[in-house]
């Protein structure tokens, strides 16, 4: 799936085909028969421009089927949903860093589980670096982490050294 989010997202952005239909309103079974999705990885995947929060976006539609063919040999087959549900949003924080809504639905009659995630096109009046804000603050705090995981450790070592004296 990495790399091909980025390039249909470019592709969304770029278009003129944007979704009107509000949120809550959303049916997501007629999106998953739009001539447009793709099958990837055993996701089918379909991407619209889209007006969130009076912003241009880009609006991803992601159907995921529960249940796998259990007789396939592709790993991922015989994950649980779950754990493909944590893959795909894996996937999608890495090509795109972060997303500014995202939704969850499942529908027990379709067999499908549906995500919808919006992530907002950064504009010239736009935070063009805030994306880079971000990764910054994450980096800066998985340093904090390592540092406090560090004085532990060095105050779990001097209390075994005073234990052993």
């Amino acid at each position: 799936m990495k790399g091909k989010l980025l390039s249909m997202f470019k592709k969304a952005s770029e278009s003129n085909d944007l979704l009107e239909t509000p949120l809550d309103k959303i049916n997501c079974y007629k999106l998953l028969c739009d001539e447009k999705v793709k099958f990837i990885e055993n996701i089918h995947v379909v991407m619209f421009k889209y007006i969130y929060e009076g912003q241009d976006s880009v609006l991803m539609f992601f159907a995921l089927p529960i249940n796998l063919n259990k007789e396939s040999k592709n790993i991922d087959s015989v994950k649980h949903i779950s754990e493909r549900i944590i893959d795909l949003i894996e996937d999608i924080e890495h090509e795109l860093v972060t997303i500014d809504f995202m939704d969850l639905r499942e529908e027990k009659k379709d067999k499908m589980v549906y995500i919808i995630a919006i992530k907002k096109i950064i504009g010239e009046n736009g935070d063009k670096n805030r994306d880079e804000k971000i990764m910054a603050k994450v980096r800066e705090n998985i340093e904090k982490m390592r540092k406090r995981k560090e004085r532990r450790r060095k105050g779990e070592r001097k209390n075994k050294e005073k234990t052993l004296e």
